[in-house]
């Protein structure tokens, strides 16, 4: 297990840490635990996946990032939230802000999921409607276990 340090003041850059390295397969899940803000994690790692682009298909790799969050009730994250996210962290990895072509991009990516409960039931209703390929983001995962 690696342990990589980076400035949490920032936003997440993986560019590094998958530089010469296979990335996750299809059904695999990468667990990134620290002090960033997990909006900046969230941002940093969305970018990077989506532009990703298979040379062979000429086509980007991901279909769709689908951002599953808890139900509106107790969350703030919408549409505009994750997307002004995603574009403050563009600027923040690239030094520029994002051009309106790259912005309708991000627009016909993303997709945000209120959950109706706080439930893993629910959470995997929301996965299995998700394109195929897509990458799938939580922002925050508790996980409990009963005995």
């Amino acid at each position: 297990m690696e342990n990589n340090k980076v400035d949490c003041t920032k936003t997440f850059d993986p560019r590094p840490l998958y530089e010469g390295k296979n990335l996750p397969q299809y059904g695999e899940a990468e667990l990134f635990i620290g002090d960033m803000d997990s909006s900046k994690t969230l941002s940093g790692m969305s970018l990077f996946l989506l532009n990703i682009f298979n040379r062979n298909t000429n086509e980007y790799c991901f279909s769709e990032l689908c951002f599953i969050s808890p139900p509106e009730k107790l969350n703030t994250d919408s549409f505009d939230t994750v997307l002004d996210s995603l574009l403050n962290a563009f600027k923040d990895l690239y030094g520029t802000s994002a051009t309106a072509q790259q912005i309708e991009f991000l627009n016909r990516k993303l997709k945000v999921h209120h959950i109706k409960d706080m439930s893993i039931e629910s959470v995997i209703e929301i996965a299995k409607k998700a394109r195929e390929n897509a990458v799938i983001l939580l922002p925050l995962c508790f996980i409990v276990q009963k005995h």
